[in-house]
């Protein structure tokens, strides 16, 4: 650990910063498969006449595998 820690001594302010920024995002956890390496996504559902919108953390895979044709059409 002594290497890494001369890294970071060696790093600016800011690419610390950015480092912290990938290692939080790297620890996120999927919802779905509990995997790593998830990202924010807004999920919009309709319940009746009402719709719900929430955010969740996904990954990757799970938001291919489980999102509508609908979505789809939209890239």
């Amino acid at each position: 650990m002594q290497g890494l820690e001369d890294a970071i001594d060696a790093m600016s302010a800011r690419e610390v910063e950015r480092l912290l920024e990938l290692a939080q995002r790297r620890l996120q956890r999927c919802a779905i498969c509990n995997s790593d390496g998830a990202t924010h996504f807004r999920v919009t559902g309709k319940t009746g006449q009402n719709s719900l919108t929430f955010a969740l953390l996904l990954c990757p895979a799970c938001v291919d595998k489980h999102r509508q044709p609908e979505s789809r059409a939209d890239d």
